[in-house]
């Protein structure tokens, strides 16, 4: 789905190997004649539409001892109602994972933006996921995962009261990450630009900028530079010939 150069593709293969030796590693295996046990109409139905791997997922995930882990809502929903199964999906796993402290609140935000990043639409995140993709994307808009965020913030379906909440905790992170003024004006202009597509979204972002050093508290370097780059931003926008360095 991304264009890679050959390099990159060699160490993408590399570290699907690595993380596939770690799942085997850390798996147990279960039969699949569950699945044998069906009635050959309702085992060819399960098998076309979910293949043969999905269809017995589904038939192991029966047993009540057991959890369907699966992203898919069609295959959660045939299997919950079908056959009594239990299920959670990826972004649940990495959250109970995060909070018995078996990974690290980073790289439950890292993972989570990753989910962002392939388009995992009912991955919720906050301020602090939306840095990790930015992080993750070497700071640029343009680039995957952050792209895929900036796309969510242009979404006129999207909840424009939440999304300007999460730009606020945001932006106070972002002013105290150790970046370039010039990169983190960039960030802010891509998403107030994305927001700014919705139609009432100006009237809380303006409301935010006479809060700013209410939001930045003691970082008055990171007020100061985000005030300015956002009334640059503002300018330009209700005159969009002015164009600014």
């Amino acid at each position: 789905m991304y264009p890679r150069i050959a390099q990159e593709e060699e160490q993408q293969r590399l570290d699907d190997e690595e993380f596939v030796k770690f799942v085997e590693s850390h798996t147990e295996y279960r039969s699949g004649v569950a699945l044998a046990a069906l009635q050959p109409e309702r085992r060819e139905l399960l098998e076309k539409v979910f293949g043969q791997y999905g269809a017995e997922s589904i038939a192991i995930a029966a047993d009540p001892d057991l959890v369907l882990w699966t992203d898919d809502l069609i295959q959660a929903q045939f299997s919950a109602t079908e056959f009594g199964a239990r299920r959670v999906w990826t972004q649940i796993v990495l959250g109970g994972l995060a909070e018995t402290g078996l990974i690290s609140s980073d790289e439950y935000a890292e993972a989570s933006a990753r989910l962002i990043g392939m388009d995992y639409v009912a991955t919720i995140f906050d301020g602090s996921v939306l840095l990790a993709g930015f992080r993750l994307a070497g700071w640029s808009a343009e680039q995957y995962p952050a792209k895929q965020f900036v796309k969510i913030f242009a979404d006129p379906l999207a909840g424009r009261l939440q999304l300007v909440q999460i730009f606020v905790s945001f932006v106070e992170s972002l002013y105290r990450a150790a970046i370039l003024p010039a990169s983190r004006c960039a960030i802010v202009r891509a998403l107030l630009d994305a927001l700014a597509t919705h139609p009432q979204a100006l009237v809380p972002l303006k409301s935010l900028r006479e809060m700013s050093p209410r939001v930045f508290g003691l970082n008055a370097v990171g007020q100061q530079q985000f005030d300015t780059c956002f009334d640059r931003w503002l300018e330009q926008k209700d005159n969009p010939l002015i164009l600014h360095d």
